[in-house]
């Protein structure tokens, strides 16, 4: 099988015309030159910024879309990264997917995927060829987890044409292990991502299939009256093919169970996936984004199997009643009602989708009303993530942006290539739960570039107790960006010196629930107020975020609520994924420091958590 699909992929003719380099910005232009103008917000120049590019991080990776004068559709789609501690030196690694030139050939070595070892203090190494990585297929998305509970990550990556899986040795290298684990799927993967399905403690995989594509049957399709302006074809000119989940053996082997699941109900196109306990009831539920087609919600039956909530939900599509292109996703509780809510990104003159989770099951689509649909109709968007960029314990939005087409501006079409991130901060503390100002003038320089920017991972990269992030972007180096943000709100008079916000980072390691403890919760008392936070499955676009949780535990002028006791904070609690785990207490935990959090073996008994010595 292996052999016969190199022969299909390197046998399709001559290679066209490479597109030449595409023009990359770091500063803002005019619509002529098919760039376009960050937005405007409530920030000001004069703000502290959120933010700040990272130079000489010692990665010299450049993705490449394969993109020619072809046009071939997966070049459009880009790569996701991930993020994982290959080595459990206490810091975040990066594996960056890349593309390459169609037809594909299997075992060229110019144009493959790239792993980085984290040195501490944003300095990367290169260590792709020791650690026996660098595949160099048409990789796309990247999904990380311990699906042998070895105490080692392991990373499958999503692909056009073969996926592969790396199995995580122990000694810095990995080794290829896609067809003894049975997970050589060989369709049109996009997204992927582990999670545990059936609270058995293993890790299962679900894996995204975008549609049915080869070279032969890429069309030709140009700009409305100008069939000399060649553009990537609409997704509906491609029939969606069906996922695919992996049931995990638990002996390190996986066997198909999509049908018998549920999960074949409905093909979709499918690109983003994260998995996340939706309804409470402490089994992890599946939302995926699809292009143009309703995005789709698997609930979890406690069973092994999975109902088909995508049509009753409220999630399959916009609130006027259509399907959206569909990306990136993720979950999260942005109203602090201890309930989830879901984010898709999606295309041009749509807008990125802010499901609010109202009771078990069910969804309202508030984007314009809580203040994200706006800022995102003028781009196509991909990288997503909730996460508490400002540590004042409520998740804030990030969505990068770029799109599909670089010669768009050749048809007269205002639709820049190249456009800007957008942040938003969470207005819960002051004003109505669950909404949000966008940010983006205040957030920093990154925010006045441009990048037709993709994959996008969520990682504390320097261990500072907060998130930084890495955006990658299509033919470019990635940017690795630093959060820089005071962590402290304004104080109320003169008199008064702002204290500056404080977190406690946490990896949970289950023992009965899965080793990477998806779908483990942990609550924080933060000003009177209760904190949830879950670890989810995949998310964002293509990507893989760090498992670790940073929570924010105020700062020392809440110690007069009780959250913070002669410098130790006591009111967080755990709750690890399983049919009926109880919360737990976390005990005494220092502020400004990371723990491991070790799950008992019996799951009624409190965890242990050791604190780590710093590294930076």
């Amino acid at each position: 099988m292996t052999l016969a699909l190199v022969i299909l992929l390197s046998g399709c003719g001559p290679k066209p015309n490479r597109l030449g380099p595409l023009t990359t910005s770091s500063n803002s232009g005019d619509q002529a030159s098919g760039e376009i103008t960050p937005p405007g917000d409530s920030g000001t120049s004069s703000d502290p910024a959120w933010f700040r590019k990272v130079v000489d991080s010692g990665i010299s990776f450049v993705h490449d879309s394969g993109v020619s004068s072809e046009k071939e559709f997966p070049a459009a789609n880009g790569s996701g990264i991930g993020a994982l501690d290959y080595d459990l030196d206490g810091r975040a690694d990066l594996y960056f997917a890349t593309g390459c030139d169609f037809p594909i050939d299997l075992v060229q070595t110019v144009q493959v995927d790239r792993a980085y070892r984290n040195l501490g203090g944003m300095k990367f190494t290169e260590i792709t060829q020791s650690a026996r990585l660098g595949f160099g297929g048409y990789s796309a998305g990247v999904a990380v987890g311990d699906y042998d509970s070895d105490g080692f990550p392991d990373v499958y990556v999503a692909c056009y044409g073969a996926n592969v899986l790396y199995h995580n040795q122990g000694d810095g290298s990995f080794i290829r292990r896609e067809i003894e684990a049975g997970v050589a799927e060989t369709s049109w993967a996009t997204g992927a991502g582990f999670f545990d399905a059936d609270n058995d403690g293993d890790l299962d995989l679900y894996v995204c299939n975008y549609g049915l594509w080869s070279l032969e049957t890429n069309g030709y399709c140009h700009a409305d009256g100008n069939r000399a302006v060649r553009l990537f074809c609409s997704p509906k000119s491609i029939e969606p093919a069906n996922d695919v989940y992996f049931e995990n053996q638990g002996d390190g082997t996986f066997a198909d169970r999509s049908q018998a699941a549920g999960f074949q109900q409905r093909a979709g196109r499918g690109q983003g996936v994260v998995m996340a306990d939706l309804d409470g009831d402490h089994y992890v539920d599946v939302y995926l984004g699809n292009d143009l087609n309703a995005n789709s919600l698997f609930m979890n039956n406690r069973d092994g199997t999975f109902r088909d909530e995508t049509e009753l939900s409220g999630v399959a599509y916009s609130a006027a009643g259509v399907p959206q292109a569909g990306m990136g996703v993720d979950a999260g509780d942005t109203n602090g009602d201890g309930r989830m809510e879901l984010i898709v990104t999606n295309f041009k003159g749509e807008y990125s989708t802010l499901y609010e989770n109202r009771g078990p099951g069910l969804f309202l689509d508030v984007s314009l009303k809580r203040g994200i649909g706006r800022d995102t109709i003028p781009y196509v968007s991909w990288g997503t993530s909730f996460a508490d960029f400002d540590l004042d314990g409520w998740l804030d939005l990030l969505i990068v942006n770029g799109h599909v087409d670089p010669n768009r501006a050749d048809a007269g079409e205002d639709a820049p290539y190249h456009n800007p991130a957008l942040l938003w901060r969470n207005d819960s503390q002051g004003g109505t739960k669950g909404s949000f100002t966008s940010v983006h003038g205040a957030a920093g320089d990154f925010f006045q570039e441009m990048h037709s920017s993709r994959g996008l991972v969520v990682a504390d990269l320097d261990n500072d107790g907060d998130f930084d992030f890495v955006s990658g972007n299509q033919d470019e180096p990635p940017v690795l960006v630093e959060n820089i943000h005071p962590r402290h709100d304004a104080p109320e008079n003169d008199e008064q010196e702002a204290e500056p916000r404080r977190s406690v980072t946490l990896k949970l390691v289950g023992t009965s629930a899965n080793r990477d403890a998806i779908g483990s919760e942990v609550g924080m008392e933060l000003d009177g107020h209760k904190f949830i936070d879950q670890i989810t499955g995949g998310g964002s676009y293509l990507s893989n975020n760090d498992y670790r949780m940073i929570l924010s535990v105020g700062t020392s002028s809440t110690a007069t609520d009780g959250t913070e006791t002669q410098g130790t904070v006591s009111q967080g609690t755990v709750r690890f994924n399983g049919t009926s785990t109880p919360w737990l207490s976390l005990g005494n935990l220092a502020p400004d420091g990371e723990y491991v959090v070790v799950e008992a073996h019996d799951p009624n008994q409190p965890p242990t958590a050791w604190r780590i010595d710093d590294v930076d």
